[in-house]
């Protein structure tokens, strides 16, 4: 069953949240924010969830001669989401360059996963810049 499919499945008639508009739907929360244990550095960091528009910014930050470069949206989705500690791109490349792989690959797969983007998004987002 697919994500859309689940959600629609969860719809119901008698359903008790009210309908919004507008100017409601605007004054929600736009993005959330979460701890996520990183063993391999003995901490945790705190993570955002990407807005639409901060996924836009995503991928073109991560353009390279009109392709998404694979090696630049990973430093960039660590870059965007971090929350603490917040992290410059310089910062997020000496990690790369430093860091345990498992605990950036538990990161990247952190803030995947929290921003609902996944491999689908990426491979979307290259035919989207075709």
């Amino acid at each position: 069953m697919s994500e859309l499919e689940s959600v629609v499945d969860n719809v119901k008639e008698d359903e008790v949240l009210p309908a919004g508009d507008f100017n409601f739907i605007l004054g929600q929360p736009n993005s959330s924010e979460r701890w996520v244990e990183i063993p391999e550095w003995n901490c945790k960091v705190k993570i955002k969830s990407l807005t639409k528009a901060e996924q836009v910014k995503l991928r073109k930050a991560s353009m390279v001669r009109g392709n998404v470069d694979d090696l630049r949206l990973e430093m960039n989705l660590i870059s965007f989401s971090l929350v603490e500690p917040r992290l410059t791109l310089d910062q997020v490349d000496e990690l790369y360059a430093k860091s345990n792989p498992k605990a950036l690959m538990r990161l990247q797969a952190a803030c995947l996963t929290f921003s609902g983007l996944t491999e689908d998004y990426i491979k979307q987002a290259e035919e989207d810049f075709r």
